[in-house]
């Protein structure tokens, strides 16, 4: 055998051996992933390995500014079949979550069963939207409110409509969530038929404001750190890129005795939408928990009837209903 051949022959096994390596790395990464493990930062084992995406699954796979991600989706039955549906981002995942893959699918699990019974009741698809970082997609959750988790669910949200041929969809969401479906439409995004973002954030400075305000610390002061705001997409001032869109409905829904998010961020909101021309209601609902913060299901009940076409009058009226 030839020193030539020899050399060729070692160079052909090498990258057998790196092949199945990357193949191990990219299981490992799966599986890393898929637990939940990488939830709300630590290392990311799968940003850039689109052949661990698992695309035609419940994945798809998004480039933003030159980096890729791969994002999961959870959707209801029928999304294959429907010709609308509604999009759903669930809110900023608590740390008490973190390393703790039971809790997180229990969550996951608890949401999916909310899902399926609200399609069945309206007789439209529901899918949720992991965020970056979040129930299987990856990203960081620690870097939330920053351009790239809004530009990645933009994308995602174009490649599913796309992947199922999505005529109309509503988007909808909760807290974190209803700022990322406020983000989409001053993104731009195109033929929504309705958003019911509620619980939603809009403002971060006038956020972080408010609770120092209530904490007795002086406003400022908590942000002198720079990297406080480094990079956060601020969604109420840029309310004046929503594309004007006929027919869209958009319901801003708050509690006003929320303690996580102030009612007068929701307020603000609808008002600067509707002086802008757009068809934009304030709807107070009553939030659960101690904080009166959740309207998660509100919001669902809310934009399933809006995408099937029930009147103002009734969309308004499930946010009475427990």
């Amino acid at each position: 055998m030839t020193q030539s051949l020899v050399r060729r022959c070692v160079s052909v096994v090498v990258a057998l051996v790196l092949g199945v390596l990357d193949l191990v790395s990219a299981a490992a990464a799966v599986r890393f992933k898929r637990s939940g493990e990488a939830t709300l930062g630590g290392a990311d084992a799968l940003a850039g390995v689109q052949s661990a995406c698992e695309a035609g699954r419940n994945h798809v796979w998004v480039e933003v500014v030159g980096r890729g991600d791969c994002v999961a989706f959870y959707p209801t039955p029928g999304l294959n079949r429907g010709k609308a549906a509604v999009f759903y981002f669930e809110g900023d995942i608590p740390p008490s979550y973190r390393h703790n893959r039971k809790r997180l699918q229990g969550h996951l699990a608890s949401l999916q069963g909310r899902l399926d019974r609200l399609a069945a009741t309206y007789q439209v698809p529901y899918v949720m939207v992991a965020r970056p970082g979040t129930f299987g997609s990856t990203g960081n959750h620690s870097a939330r409110r920053k351009d790239r988790e809004f530009l990645v669910m933009r994308a995602a949200v174009d490649a599913i409509r796309q992947k199922f041929e999505l005529k109309r969809i509503a988007l909808a969401g909760q807290s974190g969530g209803a700022t990322i479906a406020g983000a989409l439409l001053v993104l731009g995004m195109s033929d929504v038929a309705c958003a019911v973002p509620a619980s939603g954030g809009y403002d971060l400075k006038a956020m972080l404001d408010w609770h120092a305000d209530r904490q007795g610390i002086v406003v400022g002061v908590h942000r002198e750190h720079p990297a406080t705001l480094a990079g956060d997409f601020n969604v109420m001032d840029r309310v004046q890129a929503v594309r004007q869109e006929p027919g869209r409905r958009i319901f801003v829904v708050g509690d006003p005795g929320d303690q996580v998010t102030p009612f007068v961020q929701q307020q603000r909101f609808a008002e600067r939408l509707r002086a802008d021309g757009h068809h934009a209601q304030l709807v107070r609902a009553q939030g659960s928990g101690p904080q009166r913060h959740g309207l998660a299901g509100t919001a669902l009940k809310m934009a399933g009837l809006c995408v099937t076409g029930a009147d103002d009058a009734e969309v308004r009226r499930a946010a009475k209903s427990r």
